[in-house]
């Protein structure tokens, strides 16, 4: 990096000359930012996630379901085994790692 005669780099007169222009583009008028537009177009993407969330929580329960009865047959060694084989699969948190979490939570 080199120094200019009165030590300010010119990447820092670079980087000064990029901040403001961004700040006065911050400060001018929106004119072709419709408001309501963007909320009908955020609803819209929300709209789409609520409907893969639902696909995707109908798939937990039918895993849920089928689960259950080979869950319930194992022994206490084999559900050991099974939980974090399962929560890797489906793509939940170790339930040792949720445990620590709680403990540091906690009010003192």
């Amino acid at each position: 990096m080199v120094c200019a005669r009165n030590g300010v780099t010119e990447e820092a007169k670079t980087h000064a000359a990029r901040a403001a222009e961004s700040r006065e583009k911050a400060e001018e008028p929106h004119e072709h930012h419709d408001v309501i537009e963007g909320l009908r177009e955020r609803a819209k993407q929300l709209e789409a996630n609520s409907v893969e969330l639902e696909t995707i929580a109908d798939e937990f329960k039918k895993l849920a379901d089928a689960a259950e009865p080979l869950y319930e047959s194992l022994d206490d060694a084999q559900k050991c085994r099974f939980e974090p084989l399962l929560r890797k699969h489906v793509g939940l948190p170790d339930r040792r790692f949720m445990l620590r979490e709680r403990a540091t939570q906690r009010p003192q």
